[in-house]
């Protein structure tokens, strides 16, 4: 779970694959953990860009959930870079 990241750019595809990875471990035995919010590392964001940060503040969205997706992919790429 901490070492396969996954980036969509489209909600759709995102949810589909939540769902099924979700269903894919809860058939082998090892579903995620409700009691601590554990997903799996699968992020809605466009993995083409963003390789450099930003130099500007980062933009409000919409949707609050929106925001804290987009950095938990920033912190989610950073981590992987690294290592």
């Amino acid at each position: 779970m901490s070492r396969i990241f996954g980036f969509e750019i489209l909600p759709a595809p995102f949810v589909i694959s939540h769902l099924q990875i979700g269903m894919l471990l809860h058939r082998l035995g090892a579903p995620l953990a409700d009691e601590n919010n554990e997903r799996a590392g699968v992020y809605l964001t466009n993995s083409l860009t963003g390789w450099e940060p930003p130099a500007e503040p980062k933009q409000h969205l919409l949707f609050t959930e929106m925001e804290e997706e987009r950095d938990k992919a920033e912190q989610s790429s950073s981590t992987s870079r690294s290592s």
